[in-house]
Parts: structure tokens; C-alpha cells; sequence
């Protein structure tokens, strides 16, 4: 059995590069999330945006969110200050208490540069589970064009 092989700290860093955003004179390294977390940062994530669709009014086709948003404004801000830090925390290494004494204007900031961040890697993802969905169909019909006839044989002895 041949040994395994573990990646370096420089390896790591290679593919979690990081971009750096400041607050105050803290500068955060974000990087896009390794699998587990950006799968429960996503239901996070849709969590909230399902909520905030919930406080929209049913005619804002209608309007402009700009009429509307000083009506739904405080429940917004209300749904952002108690689920936004957690997702906030986990994509950026933020603590959580800081965030949520953050202006608004920096959080929505922070939120929107994380959630860049990893729409990369997510779309990458996405491309690479298609990959590997089609290239296993194709392997599994190959594998079953080619033992098929070897397993009839073996059952008509």
C-alpha cells in the first residue's frame, strides 16, 4: 500500500488565497469557505434572504424598493443584527459580538465581499459536481458495456 500525502501550510495557502479587507486598522484575510462550511453558511444564508422576502410586500414588482424600504427597514435591520453575524463570523473569522456592533454600512460591506468571495468558489463547485456527475454516467455505461458480456458468459456455462 503506497503511503499518503499531506499538503503543506503553502499548499493550503495556495488554495485558500486570501484578500484583504480592512476595519479600522484590523485587516481581515478572507478566503472562500472549505466545503462544510460553505454548504451551512448557504442555508444560512438562504434562510435570510427567504426571511427578507417575507418582509417585501407583495406589489414591490410595483414599486421601487427604495418606496418601500423605510417600511421594511426595521425588521430588516432587526433579522440582520440576530442571523447575519453567525454567517458573518464563519466566512470572515470576524468574532461574532464585534459584528454585531459593526455600523451597518461595514457589515453590509463585509457581507457583500465574503459572499464574493466564495460565489467563486460556489460556481467552481457547481461546474466540478457536473463534471463529475457526467463522467461518472460515463464510466458506469462503459464498466456495464464491457462486463455485460462477460457476466453473460459466465451465466450461460
Amino acid at each position: 500500500m503506497e503511503q499518503t500525502v499531506s499538503l503543506t501550510s503553502d499548499d493550503w495557502n495556495e488554495i485558500f488565497k486570501t484578500e484583504p479587507f480592512a476595519i479600522g486598522k484590523t485587516i481581515l484575510k478572507l478566503k472562500p469557505l472549505a466545503l462544510g462550511d460553505i454548504t451551512y453558511v448557504s442555508l444560512l444564508i438562504t434562510n435570510i434572504t427567504d426571511k427578507i422576502a417575507k418582509c417585501l410586500p407583495e406589489d414591490v414588482g410595483e414599486k421601487s424598493i427604495l418606496q418601500v424600504l423605510p417600511d421594511i427597514l426595521p425588521s430588516i435591520v432587526e433579522m440582520v443584527q440576530a442571523e447575519v453575524p453567525e454567517a458573518l463570523s464563519i466566512m470572515s473569522t470576524l468574532n461574532k459580538e464585534d459584528i454585531k456592533k459593526l455600523p451597518a454600512n461595514v457589515v453590509l460591506d463585509l457581507a457583500v465581499k465574503c459572499i464574493e468571495i466564495n460565489l467563486g468558489s460556489l460556481e467552481s463547485l457547481s461546474k466540478n459536481f457536473v463534471a463529475l456527475i457526467q463522467k461518472s454516467q460515463a464510466l458506469s455505461q462503459g464498466m456495464s458495456n464491457t462486463t455485460k458480456p462477460a457476466i453473460q458468459k459466465r451465466v450461460k456455462r
